[in-house]
């Protein structure tokens, strides 16, 4: 090993999440998994991870900072606004133990989490619905409050990130 090749590890060992954090990401991501499937009576599928953390990208932030993941949940139908979608998802996290958790965001719901051991972090409740759309590209479409519903893939990007391999995720 050069040492290049030593320093880019030791700075990927440096900024990559510590075990503690995975497991309190891994414990928040299965609790609202869980609430959401019983709460929609969705199949497994309908409930997903996306983004930095689901394509192992994510990175721990700087002190202070926050890391987040992305929690997709496939709610809406071809009838609801996509106004309507967040709003259904955040009614649900309301009457939730997460009700002192929560805020609207664009196009998603964000629980807050706060640990003394780990740094704060938050989880983005996205609702997606099945594309309307012939785009072959975009399955589903992810809402965009006052702008209406938005082409997206992403289990797509996902595989397509864990297809570019090691390297990638590691850069």
């Amino acid at each position: 090993m050069t040492g290049t090749e030593k320093q880019f590890d030791d700075f990927v060992d440096a900024i990559k999440l510590k075990q503690t954090q995975v497991d309190r990401i891994e414990s928040a991501r299965k609790s609202l998994t869980k609430l959401l499937k019983e709460s929609f009576d969705l199949a497994d599928d309908d409930v997903f991870v996306q983004g930095s953390y689901a394509n192992d990208t994510a990175v721990r932030p700087i002190e202070g900072g926050e890391y987040d993941i992305d929690i997709v949940v496939v709610t809406a139908d071809d009838e609801d606004s996509a106004t309507d979608a967040i709003r259904d998802v955040f009614d649900v996290l309301e009457d939730s133990r997460y009700k002192d958790k929560i805020e609207e965001r664009q196009p998603c719901i964000r629980v807050t989490y706060a640990d003394e051991v780990i740094g704060g972090f938050h989880v983005d409740v996205i609702p997606l619905r099945a594309s309307t759309s012939d785009d072959h590209d975009a399955p589903f479409e992810a809402p965009r409050k006052g702008s209406g519903w938005h082409g997206t893939a992403p289990r797509e990007y996902t595989d397509w990130c864990s297809e570019q391999g090691e390297l990638f995720q590691r850069t």
